[in-house]
């Protein structure tokens, strides 16, 4: 029997299981092999044995492949929504030429973190106006593109984006409005 084709303890398979597919102990060596009931004084040694095991790095292997094709379309959705928060424009909701904010029932409105809306009336001569004053804030760019390079495998510190984040931009609106008695 080659090492490859060794069979794995209890033990071993529970470890392997801790590692990729338990959100507690994922990724972490030494909780890994405590969660799978080695010793808490042996686990940091155990966990670098067990990962660099022919037969147990196979393992770990088979269990991503399988764990990342249950979870294909969460991940789908979730790389989805992240590069639609990551590329989302300001320019999507409010005509840069006009400033005015477009109708938000016919586009996507997940992208926007916060909206506050504030009306001020004002009257002047015999006609009166409104002055309307809107907040949008939309969703951390940079976080979402952090996460995006991250889980394609890039080192942010590379991209170097320079992009402020959670920057609340801050719009008034005056509306012309006929003064009432």
């Amino acid at each position: 029997m080659t090492t490859e084709e060794k069979k794995l303890t209890d033990k071993e398979k529970a470890f392997c299981y801790n590692y990729v597919c338990n959100p507690v102990t994922r990724w972490n060596g030494k909780r890994s092999a405590i969660e799978s009931g080695y010793s808490e004084n042996t686990a940091t040694v155990i966990a670098y044995e067990n990962l660099i095991k022919p037969h147990i790095k196979s393992e770990i292997e088979h269990l991503i492949t399988t764990y990342r094709e249950s979870h294909k379309a969460l991940e789908e959705k979730i790389i989805s929504e992240r590069t639609k928060l990551a590329f989302s424009d300001l320019k999507d909701y409010i005509d840069p030429e006009t400033l005015e904010i477009k109708n938000l029932t016919d586009i996507d409105t997940s992208c926007i973190k916060k909206i506050h809306t504030k009306t001020l009336r004002k009257i002047g001569d015999d006609k009166g106006f409104i002055e309307i004053d809107v907040k949008f804030e939309l969703h951390d760019k940079t976080r979402n593109l952090d996460s995006l390079a991250n889980y394609l495998g890039m080192d942010k510190n590379d991209l170097n984006l320079n992009l402020e984040s959670n920057i609340p931009v801050e719009i008034n609106f005056i509306s012309s409005a006929n003064k009432k008695d």
